[in-house]
């Protein structure tokens, strides 16, 4: 599974330096240099990670933040600022942001780096978190239900289409000896009910002809369903 993140900073050395460590960590990382370019790459690339600079030139970096977390709420944001007070923390939380980092350039690509693979592990573990659910859901008995998987088709997707699959066959083989002991519980009920007409005929009559005759019959039928 291939994370996605895309880093917005007016310093292009800065933006550029964190690509070139996440990339090198096995991520895609994009950068870009302001707020407008930043809006169109978020709904192009659709990616799990911003990493957004606070102070943007064009379109102010909160009101990125404000859009990414109602458009796009399953985007991870990070806001990034020369000022690392309390108060700038605070109103980048309140914004929605998930986590506020200084710029100081060493320690921030080890923050963001760390950061990072937080967001990833959650994002590696959601989807098994989903797919337990789903699987409580088939042990409860509904046997229509089926891994609810929304994403790429990489390894989970797999795994997600071949769970379905299996679910598939098991409900079918589920229906096919549902039918076999409908279909075999009527055959069984049909010579069931002959002689039991038959008896009450016997019954009723008390002639000796009948009863032979309707003993005969009896082990006929018998025969036919054996």
């Amino acid at each position: 599974m291939t994370i996605r993140v895309l880093v917005d900073d007016d310093e292009s050395y800065l933006a550029d330096a964190i690509c070139t460590a996440l990339n090198s960590a096995n991520m895609q990382a994009t950068a870009v240099y302001d707020g407008a370019t930043a809006r169109s790459s978020i709904d192009g690339i659709r990616p799990d990670v911003v990493v957004l600079d606070r102070d943007l030139p064009g379109i102010h970096g909160d009101d990125i933040c404000r859009w990414v977390v109602d458009a796009h709420p399953a985007t991870r944001v990070i806001m990034l600022t020369a000022s690392g007070t309390l108060d700038d923390r605070l109103e980048g939380f309140d914004l929605g942001a998930d986590d506020y980092l200084p710029k100081p350039l060493l320690a921030l690509l080890t923050a963001v780096a760390g950061v990072i693979g937080w967001f990833v592990a959650g994002l590696v573990i959601k989807p098994l978190r989903d797919f337990a659910d789903d699987a409580a859901t088939v042990t409860r008995g509904d046997l229509t239900a089926r891994i609810g998987h929304q994403g790429p088709d990489d390894e989970v997707g797999e795994l997600a289409d071949t769970l379905n699959a299996m679910l598939d066959e098991l409900e079918g083989a589920l229906e096919r000896q549902r039918r076999f002991a409908s279909n075999a519980s009527h055959e069984l009920k049909t010579p069931i009910a002959t002689i039991q007409t038959m008896a009450e005929v016997v019954l009723t009559s008390g002639d000796e002809q009948v009863l032979r005759d309707t003993l005969v019959r009896m082990r006929e039928v018998n025969a036919r369903a054996a």
